[in-house]
């Protein structure tokens, strides 16, 4: 009889254990999908509004100092009049299933800018690369996409982007 107390209680625990698990990816899960819209528009802003410091919360801290002193080395360059989120396509994984995986995603993201020393409206389109890494959503690489819908490293415009 105490043996059979024991399994109960053991299996109880296990049952438990794995419920708890289970909510914890959910809730993982809610947060990346929640904290994903705010996340990129902010980014988006930052650039917008030359405030690449708020903009650079969104990169690899190994790279946020380039990043800062690359923008604000162009700020006299260029001005970013708006930007467009054109598509999103959340990453899959490679299982039968093909389940979504909701921590990577591929933006396509068209700005409008114009170059200082012209004065003429300019149109780029970015692909970027933003992977959630379990507490926020990180810009890991960006290309520009080129009128044949091809995308590569960024031209002229894309690098200051």
């Amino acid at each position: 009889m105490t043996s059979g107390w024991i399994r109960l209680i053991l299996g109880g625990t296990l049952l438990g254990l794995f419920w708890m698990c289970s909510g914890c990816a959910a809730n993982l899960e809610r947060l990346a999908m929640d904290s994903f819209q705010p996340t990129i528009s902010a980014y988006h802003d930052g650039l917008r509004w030359k405030e690449f410091h708020r903009a650079a919360r969104m990169i690899p801290l190994a790279e946020r100092g380039r990043f800062v002193a690359q923008r604000e080395a162009n700020e006299a360059v260029f001005d970013i009049v708006d930007y467009e989120i054109r598509e999103v396509r959340w990453k899959t994984l490679e299982s039968a299933e093909g389940a979504e995986d909701p921590f990577r995603a591929t933006v396509i993201v068209e700005f409008r800018h114009v170059w200082k020393n012209e004065g003429v409206l300019r149109v780029t389109r970015m692909e970027q690369q933003w992977e959630f890494d379990g507490e926020q959503w990180l810009l890991r690489a960006q290309s520009e996409v080129r009128e044949d819908g091809t995308s590569g490293p960024a031209a002229t415009s894309g690098e200051l982007l």
